[in-house]
C-alpha cells in the first residue's frame, strides 16, 4: 500500500486552517471525554471504533484506537479524516485528504499524558 503523509497532523500544537477547525474541535472533544475515563473503562473499550459524520456535504471519518503498551499503559488515539484536494496531508492510491490524529497515554495509576509523536505517527 502506497501512502504519503505530509506536514504536521496534530490539532493540539498548531493553528488549524478554517476548513479543518470542525474536524479538530471534534477530535479534541472526543479526546477530552476519553481522558476523563478511568483506566478500567479504557481497558474495556474495543481496539477500534469508527463513525462517519456529514458536515457541509463532506463525510468526516473519526476513528478511535486503543492499544496497550509493553509497560501496561493504554494508548488512546482519535483520528479525523477529511477528504480534500486543497493542501492535502495524506495521499494514497485510495484516498486524498487531510488526516489529523492526537492521543494520550494513561497508566494504571490513573495518570495520563499526551502521547509522544513517535507513538502517533502510525495513525497519521
Amino acid at each position: 500500500m502506497f501512502r504519503l503523509a505530509l506536514g504536521p497532523c496534530s490539532c493540539r500544537h498548531r493553528p488549524v486552517r478554517s476548513e479543518l477547525a470542525t474536524v479538530c474541535q471534534e477530535v479534541l472533544r472526543r479526546l477530552k471525554q476519553l481522558e476523563e475515563a478511568s483506566f478500567e473503562e479504557l481497558s474495556a473499550r474495543p481496539n477500534f471504533e469508527s463513525i462517519d459524520i456529514v458536515v457541509g456535504g463532506k463525510t468526516i471519518t473519526y476513528n478511535t484506537y486503543r492499544d496497550t503498551a509493553q509497560d501496561g499503559a493504554i494508548l488512546i488515539v482519535v483520528q479525523g479524516w477529511y477528504p480534500t484536494w486543497h493542501w492535502p496531508t495524506f495521499i494514497s492510491f485510495q484516498v486524498v485528504g487531510h488526516m489529523v490524529a492526537d492521543g494520550f497515554v494513561k497508566r494504571a495509576d490513573g495518570e495520563s499524558e499526551p502521547a509522544p509523536d513517535e507513538l502517533l505517527w502510525p495513525f497519521r
